[in-house]
């Protein structure tokens, strides 16, 4: 009995390992219909194959096929549960039997049903107490009807009562703390590829992200490719005078601006991002159909910086805060770096102009 209890968890373990291998790596590699139908295949899998490994108790012999099906309820939701719970339905109906229809509708429709109403997106919410009140109401839904199926149900009831509660609820148990745990381990790994691609302070690409979406997004066949250096002017100045953590706040805040251009850019069915250059630099890609076009996204960053208000830690006004940009034509992948020094000597040009400027190599 006890091996027979252990089998049936091993199974459900292997179906959380199964769907988080699939979560973390295959999820984005295959279509959107693909991954649901793989996780809709493991889990129906699973609840199937526990039909084949019974607990045996006396004469009587049940299994723990709800288990993935409320698990699939409460942490996947409709979309994935409704064709898992009709494969397992049809399956079961398959195998025949006296039993076919009450473990039909008592064994597995009703009480995932159940569960489905509690289904949740934020994960974290889900504590311990409620996995553990679910599914003793998983557990009195599909086994109350032995006290009326049976001629003798109400003894049959008490009889496998204690065993297969501890055995759904303890198992229910044992697979939330594997969930969590995993979801934890999926957050830790979102936050560490987050800082590996991105400047802390800004939130804006580091620079060595930026140069691998360059070699993925960069074609050569777009009418025109720019790449931009962007330098806050009179950025130390902001340091000596108000501080360095006023100085963050303003990064921040320029940072943002860059952001909501390049949504505005995308969405017109360009391409641009941009990233922390250094210090008080940001660097910019951007591939549209004119030099006309792009001259108006770089003007339009230059003004929305100048109109912004900032203020100091102390809530002081700051003055207001102006960039000078330098562009330069990207003609070839090979030769970013040459485009840097270029966009880098377009830059200087507007600084011994008096700054607060725009300045496309070439115009």
């Amino acid at each position: 009995m006890i091996q027979s209890v252990l089998s049936n968890i091993a199974v459900i373990l292997m179906m959380h390992a199964a769907l988080n291998f699939m979560i973390m790596s295959v999820k984005g590699k295959v279509s959107q219909g693909v991954f649901r139908f793989l996780i809709v295949a493991i889990i129906s899998a699973t609840s199937i194959s526990l039909f084949y490994l019974p607990i045996t108790y006396e004469e009587y012999w049940f299994d723990l096929r709800i288990i993935p099906l409320g698990f699939a309820a409460l942490f996947r939701g409709w979309e994935d549960t409704w064709p898992a719970l009709a494969i397992v339905c049809m399956w079961r109906w398959g195998m025949g039997g006296a039993g076919a229809v009450p473990g039909i509708v008592f064994g597995l429709v009703l009480p995932t049903l159940f569960v489905l109403f509690f289904y949740i997106r934020n994960k974290t919410k889900i504590q311990p107490f409620k996995i553990w009140a679910l599914f003793s109401m998983m557990w009195l839904i599909s086994d109350l009807p032995i006290i009326i199926w049976f001629p003798n149900g109400w003894e049959v009831f008490m009889m496998i009562a204690p065993l297969r509660y501890i055995s759904i609820t303890g198992s229910a148990i044992i697979l939330y703390l594997f969930e969590i745990w995993s979801m934890r381990q999926m957050e830790l790994q979102r936050k560490l590829q987050f800082f590996a691609e991105h400047d802390p302070l800004t939130e804006l690409y580091n620079l060595r992200k930026f140069f691998d979406l360059l070699n993925v997004e960069y074609k050569g066949k777009q009418p025109v490719n720019y790449v931009a250096l962007v330098d806050i002017d009179y950025f130390k100045k902001i340091n000596d005078t108000y501080g360095h953590l006023t100085g963050d706040r303003v990064l921040q805040k320029i940072a943002q601006v860059f952001l909501q251009v390049c949504r505005t850019i995308n969405s017109e069915g360009h391409r641009a991002f941009v990233a922390r250059y250094g210090g008080e630099e940001f660097i910019l890609y951007v591939s549209c159909t004119s030099v006309e076009y792009l001259e108006s996204c770089l003007e339009q960053i230059r003004q929305a910086v100048a109109s912004a208000k900032f203020q100091a830690e102390d809530g002081t006004r700051i003055p207001p805060v102006t960039i000078s940009i330098g562009c330069a034509e990207l003609s070839s992948i090979d030769h970013v770096q040459q485009t840097i020094l270029y966009a880098d000597k377009s830059l200087y040009e507007v600084k011994n102009n008096g700054r607060n400027g725009v300045k496309v190599l070439g115009e």
